[in-house]
Order: structure tokens, then C-alpha cells, then sequence
């Protein structure tokens, strides 16, 4: 009699309507809120897609020169409003694990989107067709410019000048560790200094470089079950010299589409003391180890949206705190060359704010380099002349890092029977890239098995 009083339309609608819920999972016709929220992300994921909002580039100039028109900057914001509305209207403790996530993540995307555009908008109406060239800390609003660049390059809500003191924390704590290794060698800082400069740790003989990291990579493969699960999707990696000049600077890189890590020799001897914490970090189980993982899960499309950079690279430097679990490492000087980069890591955190938040010149930033670092005021230079282009990119291997080292030192601390390093890894490696600011959520408060330690991973951490 109902279906009777309906228009045909209507039935049709209604008829449609109960064949959609009849094909969700039980558990969402069970929960209203989950149904919701599936609209929620379907719709966030198309607008967000149709709107072509604008992703994250290397330097500000170019990120700058993506501020849309004034339309589009309303149309955008018009979005992001009503997703905010939508989604506080949800539930986050109603939906499952997996929805958790991207109710965070679109939430956090919300949140620095409407910033963005908040600091677009003042942009066009202080200073039209300004030039940018004078660097961040000149443009309009360049203040602000920065600290939204820092939360969005870092995946976290943080302030610059809170950054600026992690980086002499950080300063501190690698100081600190090259001292104990002049130490343990039984030299004078003037014999250590000499000692570096060695004939013995460098080399011009490609043949050589290839074998000691063929080497390398043969006893991180031998130890690696220590610290992680098996992954049969991690390819073993190729390993070759570099013939791309531009990036002749660094000592190495990672080419993700060929699964290939590329040392660097072109026309000055190779410095031997970087070649383990390098392999680490561009390979196994850094970056290549990585990206295998990652490409391997099914995650979401609102996950897939955005690309967060302090986890991909925080992750890469933190396998370099993991190389004498991994077999290397085990003398003086190969351990000294991880604390070497590491300063010049740290040393970077606080020049970044400087310069771009602080509004330090090139002089006042190499001299504070050279207050921490000697004899490389080539590599200040550039790196001072790189943070101007990049600002606060060089932030996410020290912050990224640092994050991952506390959340296992602080489940360590708290579980100390159960913890499992294999599952903290595994619990990363599968989850990530995130915002650091969920990925802390869910590892430290989250429903993750971490500390849910079985007796065969016991055995095989012993051994």
C-alpha cells in the first residue's frame, strides 16, 4: 500500500536506496556513521581531485607562483568550510580503524588547506605581482608563509621557534657523540682532526666503492631479521655509480622507479666514511625498503592525496640510528662518518629558521655554521644558499627522525616485556607516509599490536 501512494520516480529511488545498503559491509548498516562518513570521503576525495589543489613543490617561489586567482581561492575555500562542517558533524570513535585514519588525515588536510588559503588571499590584496625572489622572509605575511611551510613540510602543527630549539637540542646530542668517539680512540682533538684527513678513507678507484658497498649490502641482508619482518615485495637493490652531474653535491641517491641506489664518484676521491649510514638511508632499509613496503598497501584514496614528507624522510634517517643492530658500524671511524652528516643535519634545523623566520643574512648564518662545523664552509654556503630556495625541507630528516626515535624509546620505557621491534617497524613501514601528527596518535594511543610481543618474536630477537 505504501510502494501504491509513491510516484514512480520515488519507488525507483527507494527500491535504489535499499539495494545500496544491501550491498555495504554489515558493519556500516550496522553504523550509521560509518555510511556517512563513506559518503564523506568519496565526495572529499572527487572535489578535492576536480579542484586541483595546489601540491607541495621544493621552493617557495615556485609554491608561491601556484597562488590562485581570487575566484578560485574562494571556490577552494568554500570546500574545505564545508568539509569541516561535514566531518565534525562525524563521529571519530564510531568508525572503524581504517576510517580513524582518514577522518585524521582529512581533518588535517582541512586545517592547513584553509590556512593556505587564508595566506593566499592576503597575499593578492598586500602586494599583486610582487616579486618573490628576495626570499621568504621578505614577501607579505612571509612569516606566516614559513610556519605554514613547516607544518606542511613536517606533517605536524609545530612552531617555528620550537623547531629553532630542537635544532640546538639536536646540535647538542651529535657534539656530544663525536666527542665520545675522539675519546674511545685515545687521540687529542688536533691528532683526531689529522687522523680524518687520512689517505685511507678516500679513494678514486670506482671498482673499489662498488665492492665496499656490494659488501655493505650483503651484511645488512645477513642481520636485517633483527629488526624486521620479511617483506617478499622488497626487491634486492641494484647498486651503481651516478652519472647525473646535478646532483654531483650529495654523496648518493635513490632512484625509486629502477630500484637502484647510486653512489656518487666524479672528480673528487670518495670519503669512505659515508658509505654505511648512505646505504642505510638511500637503501636498505631506508628509501628502497620504503617504497616497496608503501607500494605494496592498499591504502585509501583520501591517504593517497597528499604526499607527507617528514615520515619518507624521517624514516630514511632514522635507519641510520639502527646500524650497528645491522651489522655495521663497528669501527670508530665508519660510526664517526654517521655523526659527521648528522651535525650537519642538525646544524640545518636552526640556520632554516634563521634565515627564513628570523631574517638572518648569509653572513650571520654562515657564522653561526662555522661556530658548530669547521672546515666546511663550502658545504655551509650552499646549504645556507639551499634553504633560501627550500624553506624548512631540511627540517625532515632531524624532526622525522627524532619522532620515531622517542615514540620507541617511550613504548620501550612503558612496555618492556611485550615490546616488539618488528611490529613497531612493521606498524611504520605499512602505515606511513602520514602527518607525523597522526602517525604519533595512532602509534603511541592506537590499537596496534606494537606491544603484543609473540614468544617465536621473542626467540628471534634474542638470537
Amino acid at each position: 500500500m505504501f510502494m501504491k501512494s509513491l510516484t514512480r520516480t520515488t519507488q525507483r529511488l527507494v527500491l535504489f536506496c535499499c539495494l545500496l545498503v544491501c550491498q555495504l559491509p554489515a558493519s556500516a548498516q550496522a553504523n550509521p556513521n560509518e555510511l556517512e562518513f563513506d559518503v564523506f570521503s568519496r565526495w572529499f576525495v572527487a572535489e578535492y581531485s576536480r579542484l586541483e589543489v595546489q601540491p607541495l613543490v621544493l621552493g617557495y617561489i615556485d609554491n608561491l607562483n601556484q597562488v590562485p586567482s581570487a575566484e578560485v581561492i574562494d571556490t577552494q575555500r568554500s570546500f574545505f568550510v564545508t568539509a569541516k562542517k561535514r566531518l565534525a558533524r562525524l563521529s571519530l570513535q564510531q568508525l572503524s580503524a581504517e576510517d580513524q585514519i582518514d577522518y585524521q588525515v582529512a581533518d588535517f588536510e582541512i586545517r592547513l588547506n584553509l590556512e593556505r588559503l587564508s595566506l593566499s588571499r592576503t597575499l593578492l590584496q598586500q602586494r599583486p605581482g610582487e616579486d618573490h625572489s628576495a626570499g621568504i622572509y621578505h614577501i607579505a605575511s612571509g612569516k606566516q608563509w614559513y610556519a605554514y611551510f613547516l607544518n606542511r613540510w613536517l606533517g605536524a602543527e609545530i612552531e617555528p621557534d620550537a623547531i629553532f630549539a630542537f635544532g640546538m637540542q639536536q646540535i647538542k646530542r651529535a657534539k656530544q657523540n663525536i666527542e665520545k668517539i675522539t675519546t674511545h680512540t685515545g687521540q687529542s682533538a688536533a691528532e683526531f682532526s689529522e687522523t680524518l684527513s687520512n689517505q685511507r678513507f678516500f679513494t678514486s678507484d670506482q671498482n673499489f666503492v662498488q665492492s665496499r658497498f656490494e659488501k655493505i649490502r650483503e651484511i645488512v641482508s645477513d642481520h636485517l631479521s633483527t629488526q624486521f619482518f620479511v617483506y617478499p615485495d622488497v626487491p634486492r637493490i641494484n647498486i651503481k655509480r651516478g652519472d647525473n652531474e646535478a646532483l654531483s653535491q650529495v654523496p648518493g641517491y635513490y632512484n625509486g622507479q629502477s630500484g637502484t641506489f647510486f653512489y656518487n664518484l666524479f672528480d673528487q676521491p670518495y670519503n669512505l666514511r659515508e658509505s654505511e649510514w648512505l646505504y642505510l638511508h638511500e637503501a636498505v632499509p631506508g628509501h628502497h625498503f620504503q617504497n616497496f613496503i608503501e607500494q605494496a598497501q592498499s591504502h585509501s584514496d583520501i591517504r593517497r592525496l597528499v604526499r607527507y614528507y617528514g615520515f619518507s624522510e624521517g624514516w630514511a634517517a632514522y635507519v641510520e640510528e639502527l646500524g650497528r643492530a645491522l651489522g655495521l658500524y663497528q669501527d670508530d671511524y665508519t660510526y664517526l662518518g654517521k655523526w659527521e652528516w648528522d651535525i650537519v643535519r642538525s646544524v640545518r634545523v636552526p640556520l632554516d629558521v634563521g634565515i627564513n623566520y628570523y631574517g638572518w643574512t648569509d653572513e650571520k648564518a654562515l657564522t653561526f655554521w662555522q661556530q658548530h662545523i669547521t672546515d666546511r664552509d663550502d658545504i655551509g654556503r650552499r646549504e645556507i644558499q639551499r634553504m633560501r630556495r627550500w624553506p624548512a625541507q631540511v627540517v625532515t630528516y632531524k624532526y622525522g627522525a627524532d619522532q620515531i626515535l622517542q615514540w620507541k624509546q617511550q613504548l620501550m620505557l612503558e612496555n618492556p616485556a611485550t615490546f616488539s621491534i618488528h611490529r613497531f617497524h612493521d606498524y611504520l613501514l605499512t602505515n606511513g607516509p602520514l602527518p607525523m601528527d597522526v602517525l604519533k596518535k595512532l602509534v603511541l594511543e592506537g590499537d596496534n599490536n606494537i606491544c603484543s610481543v609473540t614468544v617465536a618474536e621473542q626467540n628471534q630477537s634474542a638470537k
